[in-house]
């Protein structure tokens, strides 16, 4: 028997955590299936990460755009859904990104994955990635060195270090401080979070070790004396990076508080890259069926990636989406400030509506049905309820209302049907927003309008020029990947959104645009709970 501590009643839960075999068995997995991680938690082996029986039901669990301040409890629906479809005897599994120390600092909500321990201190996909990008920095910094006069040494190096957490001071640094050997010098360098670095995005995006191997020569670690770009094969790094990464293509099977069975998997962090996890998603579809997904944030920042990158041509066809916001968040977004934003405010929440009413928009967008779910630490009032189910409706969309605050069995159940009825009744049309034989910039134009809700784009000067090169160059048919801040900005249809750089990442096979809010190294945007993150691994 394990023990949990929950921090809001500070007593201790006492659940039996199950064995990974008998997690597995629930899936039709076997011993031979698994590569144990400890007793609990297990690796799938190649054979079974590959299997394509059939193809499960794929519920995406998404939300509207973050606030600073206000923290929902997005992650808590895919494990009530999960509980409830499994409760209906529907082989049922949670597909999830993994997360790190650092984000559970962070934030209040993620999801109850046991034993979480395993998560940070056995399961070690990030810890390998975060190896393989520093040492191609580390590499990169030697051949400069030892060998300047070389191709390589004498290439313009574009390839950041990494750190393991949000760090804001590292954003830029200066090294090279009190060396006065031959060829060292002062210089600036940046520094960028590893959930966005491009091997995490190789990662997620691999069906195979071949396919990884194939991303991973493509990467682009600099740019010769000519322009061309410098590459990992170019420097001979390929072998030991894909070797390091080789085990982040198979998914983690875990367990939700119920003992039912969970795929942890990599993914970079959606604000920057394309969230979800090919390899993954397939493997649960097959073994399951119905997969509840959660991605990793809002319908801008993450479901508009998801399925105009990572689904794109993958065989993964989602079968609808559980759209998650918080009344609190619609009051925000109705111009309450934090402190008027917890309570009940009608006039706000009515003013707050059509930011909710844009995201369903922008999600119906992709030709999959939407249900939206409204969940909050409180029960809704019949006021509040009124007034969003009648905006809802007008857009031909059902509204469940649910909370946490310990009476969820019946909201559950009421969840769990209208997924179902959405799921028998409504048919998925699943299709890109854009064409890839799109300009780059009609593309922009087209995720800035249809899911941004913005009229309006401008490119520095230096965006302007890479543009043109990638052109140039043939990139143009690459899916754009647009990276900005994931907190909340009032939408404004005559809204601004400055583009400040272009690059191709080739190993991902994207084009990333970043805006000139977009953070390669984020702020420090939450303060930090030492208590969480000692409740997770000591309790």
């Amino acid at each position: 028997m394990i023990k949990y501590l929950t921090m809001k009643k500070a007593k201790i839960i006492e659940m039996k955590v199950k064995s990974a075999a008998e997690v597995a068995a629930k899936i039709g997995l076997r011993k031979k299936d698994l590569e144990n991680i400890g007793k609990y938690s297990a690796k799938l082996t190649f054979s079974a990460a590959g299997k394509t029986i059939k193809g499960g039901k794929l519920i995406l669990i998404t939300s509207t755009p973050s606030v600073k301040g206000i923290s929902g409890n997005g992650s808590n629906i895919s494990d009530r859904l999960v509980e409830s479809l499994v409760l209906l005897r529907k082989k049922t599994a949670l597909c999830l990104p993994s997360f790190t120390p650092d984000q559970v600092m962070r934030h209040e909500s993620h999801p109850e994955i046991f034993p979480v321990e395993d998560v940070f201190l056995k399961n070690v996909d990030f810890f390998n990635i975060f190896q393989a990008h520093n040492l191609i920095a580390a590499f990169l910094s030697n051949i400069v060195v030892a060998d300047p006069n070389s191709e390589a040494g004498s290439a313009v190096i574009s390839w950041n270090r990494a750190s393991a957490f949000v760090d804001e001071p590292l954003r830029n640094v200066i090294t090279g401080m009190y060396n006065n050997k031959q060829n060292r010098h002062v210089k600036e360098e940046k520094f960028e979070y590893i959930l966005h670095s491009e091997l995490a995005a190789v990662a997620s995006l691999s069906v195979s070790f071949e396919d990884l191997k194939a991303r991973v020569e493509k990467v682009i670690v600099g740019f010769n004396k000519d322009g061309s770009p410098l590459t990992i094969k170019d420097i001979k790094l390929e072998d030991a990076v894909s070797y390091l990464l080789k085990d982040t293509l198979k998914p983690t099977l875990m367990q939700s508080r119920r003992g039912d069975p969970a795929f942890v998997y990599v993914s970079p962090s959606s604000r920057m890259l394309p969230p979800g996890n090919i390899t993954a998603l397939k493997t649960a579809q097959s073994l399951s069926d119905y997969v509840v997904a959660k991605l990793d944030g809002s319908v801008d920042s993450s479901l508009e990636k998801f399925l105009d990158i990572t689904a794109r041509d993958t065989g993964i066809k989602p079968d609808m989406i559980v759209l998650n916001t918080f009344i609190p968040e619609l009051n925000y977004y109705g111009g309450a400030d934090l402190s008027s934003a917890f309570g009940k405010n009608l006039e706000a929440l009515e003013k707050g509506m059509p930011e909710l009413l844009r995201n369903i928009e922008s999600a119906k967008k992709f030709g999959i049905p939407v249900l939206v779910n409204v969940n909050d630490k409180r029960d809704a009032t019949q006021d509040e309820i009124k007034i969003i189910d009648r905006h809802c409706s007008n857009l031909g969309v059902e509204v469940v209302f649910s909370s946490t605050n310990g009476s969820g069995v019946k909201q559950n159940l009421e969840l769990v049907k209208s997924v179902l009825e959405v799921i028998r009744t409504q048919k998925s049309y699943y299709k890109p927003v854009y064409e890839l034989d799109h300009t780059i910039k009609e593309k922009v134009k087209v995720v800035l309008k249809d899911i941004y809700g913005m009229a309006r784009v401008s490119y520095s000067a230096k965006a302007e020029k890479e543009l043109e090169q990638l052109e140039l160059n043939g990139h143009a048919g690459l899916p754009i990947c647009i990276a900005r801040s994931p907190y909340y900005h009032r939408t404004d249809m005559n809204g601004l959104l400055t583009i400040k750089s272009l690059r191709l990442l080739a190993g991902a096979g994207v084009i990333l645009v970043e805006a000139a809010d977009s953070e390669r190294m984020p702020s420090f945007a939450w303060k930090y709970s030492a208590e969480r993150l000692n409740h997770e691994l000591f309790s």
